[in-house]
């Protein structure tokens, strides 16, 4: 992989950071109106997407070669870059995602919260804190 791969990799990770952080932020308020809870369904979907496209640029600078979020997902799962029950929630969500595109009716908007908070978000946050001490490691070997 080249330096631009190394740089694209680590803007990547920055944004999703941002992300991450807003989605947390979020997350922690104790009630959200209509809107909120609107924004809070589309940060996660941000918050994923950037994560996928961040861990697979990860995964390209150690060599490996995927494309689909899923492809991306088992094969961190298969080099223990993630956690079985991370991969799982992570498959989860990917299920779901109708769910997601649906979130202007107030059950599918209430039940994708309930998610987000509960299962996406927690597990977005240790997979940013993984890439992140990947960055670490790669830091200190370069």
């Amino acid at each position: 992989m080249s330096g631009t791969d190394e740089i694209r990799w680590q803007q990547r990770l920055e944004n999703f950071g941002k992300v991450q952080a807003r989605l947390e932020d979020a997350c922690g308020k104790p009630e959200r109106s209509f809107l909120e809870r609107a924004g809070l369904v589309r940060y996660a979907g941000l918050a994923f997407d950037l994560a996928w496209k961040t861990l697979r640029d990860f995964l390209a600078l150690e060599g490996h070669s995927t494309k689909s979020p899923r492809e991306v997902v088992r094969q961190a799962l298969e080099i223990s870059y993630l956690a079985r029950q991370d991969a799982e929630i992570w498959l989860g969500y990917l299920g779901s995602r109708d769910l997601f595109s649906r979130a202007y009716i107030e059950m599918e908007a209430l039940e994708a919260e309930r998610l987000i908070i509960r299962d996406y978000q927690p597990m977005l946050r240790r997979v940013f804190d993984s890439l992140e001490a990947g960055k670490v490691a790669k830091q200190i070997q370069g």
